[in-house]
């Protein structure tokens, strides 16, 4: 039987991760106070979501202002770095039902939707106020935060529990001094957004386009339409490529955008979309793009979203991971403060799925960027087998690109290590047509 259980707490960082726990636990009937040291409206980077994050919106009650406010995504196009070979993955390919139309968001107008949504259910909000120090009360089973906002004034708060969703500003991270880099996986990322580019067909349509660059660019170029004649465009390359860039134009002004420019002209596909377009602002430059933390919850803390971890965003993932493991933490902290059991008991089974998640999204990656493995742009060459196989044989990552991994993610995985073989695709399109046969409805 449900009872109301006082307790209070506090929330770090007020981005989508953030504000759907502190809207999630309000719900529930807690007092939230989440901190926020920006104030919103604010840009940021991250603009396209997975399918699955449509019944999140659903639940937190603000599909209807997606719906109005944001371009819809129907899929995604991979392409090679000259544009000889493409592979489009239409979601509505799997998922039948009104899921399969998913979102790009400009994530100024989209994070500030998510807050205004956490303080209409009850949340308290400071923003341009940081958390500078934490201090946990064991014995008195207590959380003390030390805050300071933009005038310099100083705050105390006292909670029973502290959720850290402050993204890469990794705050509990780096007080616990647990940040550790997946290896080979460094990269940096530069971006900025252009008006009234020459979108090609599938851009047109909705679908994000990802451009693979080989060599010692290691990276790729996301191509994001935010609007109908609005388009994100970022370069992800190594982190010791990029360095390279640096030292190439040292002593001169704009750095960044030179190095940008110079690597969007490089790209014949890219080129011929922006041929005509304006960039509308300076480029920005993203690093610390792979990391992670082991100790990641216990009886008086969680840490979700890029907090936790964070990974080369080429699949889309981060948002939909953020956002779900605040479901799934609000439901666990709720089953634990209802009986009066230690949070980590009942937390620890979903950091299972969140490290089982992340290790599959980081083996995703890693396949992504072998030149022996599958290649996505060619995939859609693969047609010796027959039509029917090579329909079958990418639907995995329909699945995986749509959002349906993180309780799924030990069967992905075993296929996932198939794809680094081509001589296992009879492999992999069975298991595919076994998963196909499953009824995807809900996350």
């Amino acid at each position: 039987m449900f009872k109301m259980v006082e307790k209070d707490l506090i929330v770090i960082g007020g981005g989508p991760t953030g504000s759907t726990i502190a809207s999630y636990m309000s719900m529930k009937g807690y007092k939230v106070t989440l901190f926020e040291k920006e104030k919103f409206p604010r840009p940021h980077v991250g603009e396209s979501l997975l399918p699955f994050n449509y019944f999140l919106f659903e639940e937190l009650g603000v599909l209807d202002k997606m719906e109005t406010r944001f371009h819809r995504k129907p899929g995604v196009k991979f392409t090679n770095s000259d544009g000889s070979a493409s592979t489009v993955w239409y979601f509505d390919h799997v998922i039948k039902n009104p899921s399969s139309l998913s979102f790009h968001v400009d994530r100024a107008a989209f994070d500030k939707l998510l807050l205004d949504r956490s303080k209409e259910l009850g949340a308290i909000v400071y923003e341009e106020t940081a958390v500078k120090k934490v201090e946990f009360k064991e014995d008195e089973n207590k959380v003390i935060v030390s805050t300071l906002n933009k005038m310099g004034q100083k705050g105390e708060f006292t909670a029973d529990f502290i959720i850290d969703a402050s993204g890469q500003n990794t705050f509990l991270a780096n007080h616990f001094k647990d940040k550790s880099n997946y290896e080979g996986l460094d990269r940096v990322a530069v971006n900025s957004h252009w008006n009234n580019p020459s979108y090609d067909k599938e851009l047109e349509e909705g679908c994000i386009e990802i451009i693979h660059l080989g060599g010692e660019k290691m990276g790729w170029i996301w191509a994001i339409p935010i609007s109908s004649k609005r388009l994100s465009v970022g370069v992800v390359m190594s982190a010791d490529y990029f360095k390279s860039l640096r030292k190439k134009y040292a002593g001169e002004s704009n750095i960044l955008d030179k190095i940008y420019l110079s690597e969007l002209t490089e790209s014949p596909v890219i080129s011929k979309i922006l041929k005509n377009a304006e960039k509308d602002a300076p480029a920005m430059a993203h690093g610390d793009y792979s990391y992670y933390t082991n100790k990641k919850y216990g009886d008086q803390f969680a840490i979700i979203g890029d907090a936790s971890a964070f990974l080369d965003p080429i699949f889309s993932s981060g948002i939909y991971i953020g956002m779900m493991s605040a479901k799934f933490l609000s439901e666990s902290l709720d089953e634990a403060f209802q009986k009066g059991l230690p949070p980590s008991d009942l937390i620890k089974s979903v950091y299972d799925d969140l490290n089982g998640g992340y290790d599959l999204v980081e083996k995703l990656i890693r396949i992504f960027y072998d030149p022996n493995a599958i290649s996505l742009p060619n995939i859609g060459l693969i047609r010796n087998e027959g039509y029917e196989k090579f329909h079958t044989a990418y639907k995995i990552y329909h699945f995986l690109l749509q959002g349906d991994f993180l309780k799924n993610h030990q069967k992905y995985s075993k296929a996932a290590d198939i794809l680094k073989d081509t001589k296992q695709l009879e492999k992999y399109t069975n298991f595919v047509k076994s998963k196909d046969s499953e009824a995807v409805i809900h996350p």
